[in-house]
């Protein structure tokens, strides 16, 4: 089965949603009626396909079912998480008695839906999975993108919950050349040091001279290489991975600019 596109009236509060099932006639009933709810819907029936949507573009909410062919649907949540870290993530199980909030949020899912699916009911935790995003207190990192370059896993994870937590926009990509440029042109690049070459240095001058309030943070285990490689791209903000979550907040903070906490 091939990719069915995004329809729906736009609207202040439409959301992009992606629905992953590998029965076409789910799939074609959950978008129907999430369209219908003012949503804009596209929907597969693979997790490979739905991978490659995901790396296309954002979209606001992941619906997959956790039982799926190749790929499965907590692989796919782990992908989705890494790809689009801000990104709601609601699973479909038919076997909810042994699944376990934790263990959901273990691979990423933010919530998840028995089946048979209640419609009513899935609009309902979409709803809630909104307001829990508005109920965030906007700071002063609020809309901030910041860019994680090639982290691990766990780094990634951790970055991104700060992040969330703050109001900013964490998005994961591969290269340096990725977060700079159009369309996400991040506002702070958070980077190994180990990544830092001549040509990323001149690339991050290069974006500095348009944009002066680019944020640059060196992943470092310390030692005057990386104090090098710090002051080459014009920055001192070099983050231990053993520095506390308040600690890796401030000093995320301080490279964005911004002086105090809210």
């Amino acid at each position: 089965m091939g990719v069915n596109k995004p329809e729906g009236s736009p609207s202040p509060s439409s959301l992009d949603i992606v629905v992953v099932d590998d029965e076409p006639v789910i799939t074609l009933i959950v978008q129907t009626f999430l369209r219908r709810a003012g949503h804009r819907v596209v929907s597969t029936n693979t997790s490979e396909q739905a991978a490659e949507l995901l790396k296309a573009g954002p979209f606001d909410l992941l619906i997959t079912d956790k039982n799926m062919p190749g790929m499965s649907g907590v692989e796919l949540c782990r992908l989705a998480r890494a790809r689009q870290p801000s990104i709601m993530i609601m699973m479909i199980t038919a076997f909810s008695n042994v699944e376990s909030a934790s263990a959901l949020r273990q691979v990423g899912a933010d919530d998840y839906l028995e089946k048979p699916i209640d419609f009513e009911h899935l609009i309902a935790r979409i709803e809630e999975l909104r307001q829990r995003r508005r109920s965030v207190v906007p700071t002063p990192w609020a809309g901030a993108r910041v860019a994680l370059i090639a982290l691990t896993s766990p780094e990634l994870a951790r970055f991104s919950e700060i992040i969330r937590q703050q109001g900013g926009i964490a998005v994961a990509v591969d290269d340096i050349a990725a977060a700079l440029a159009a369309p996400l042109a991040a506002d702070l690049v958070v980077v190994s040091s180990r990544l830092i070459t001549r040509d990323t240095t001149r690339a991050i001058w290069r974006t500095r001279v348009e944009r002066p309030g680019l944020g640059i943070v060196l992943l470092s285990n310390g030692g005057l290489a990386d104090e090098m490689a710090g002051i080459s791209v014009g920055t001192r903000v070099l983050l231990s991975p053993t520095l506390d979550d308040v600690q890796t907040e401030a000093l995320l903070r301080s490279a964005l600019g911004l002086t105090k906490s809210p």
